[in-house]
């Protein structure tokens, strides 16, 4: 038996904010990693920049920001705006972790701590890419780097290091726009299990 299956317990990315900054007409577009929890792939912890945000019961679609999330099938979707680190300009680079430690999936931006989930063991599937409910929306060049998964007890291993299935494009990443299921996407970052 593989017991390589069960050994993913994080991911971390630096993409700098897009530059020119995405155009949201409706909803938000978000460029997001996200890590799958209790080796499903129902379940995740993520994180990223988006743009456009709900403020006080209303749509602004000029909104920047760093944002985590989490889904489960005990408690649903629940997303969180990050106002502890400023997201900057388009072409401010951050570098987003999300990591298994002491019992809580942790996400860390700029290694700052900023969310944690209760969620299970293991990661199933980890991805990096961006998301958007709109197709209208316009979503020009993001640059990925220093794309790597954590395996536990042996440390960080880069995407080209990837012993499981491992999909990446090519080192310089156009993104138009995906819908959350992920089925109309170019360009993605995918290690899957």
């Amino acid at each position: 038996m593989d017991n390589t299956k069960e050994l993913v317990r994080g991911k971390k990315v630096t993409f700098a904010n897009p530059n020119p900054d995405y155009s949201v007409t409706s909803e938000r577009a978000n460029h997001t990693i996200w890590v799958t929890t209790g080796n499903s792939t129902d379940n995740w912890v993520e994180a990223g920049y988006s743009k456009g945000w709900n403020v006080n019961g209303s749509f602004d679609p000029g909104v920047r920001t760093l944002y985590t999330g989490r889904n489960s099938a005990n408690e649903g979707y629940a997303v969180y705006r990050v106002t502890t680190i400023y997201p900057g300009s388009p072409g401010t680079t951050h570098t987003y972790e999300i990591l298994y430690s002491g019992g809580l999936w942790k996400v860390y931006i700029d290694s700052t701590y900023v969310a944690y989930s209760n969620q299970p063991l293991y990661a199933k599937e980890i991805d990096v890419g961006l998301e958007s409910r709109n197709y209208s929306n316009s979503c020009p060049r993001v640059y990925s780097t220093n794309v790597q998964y954590y395996y536990e007890g042996q440390g960080w291993y880069s995407f080209g290091q990837a012993n499981p299935s491992t999909y990446t494009n090519n080192s310089y990443y156009y993104f138009q726009y995906t819908n959350p299921n992920k089925d109309s996407g170019v360009d993605w970052n995918y290690f899957g299990q």
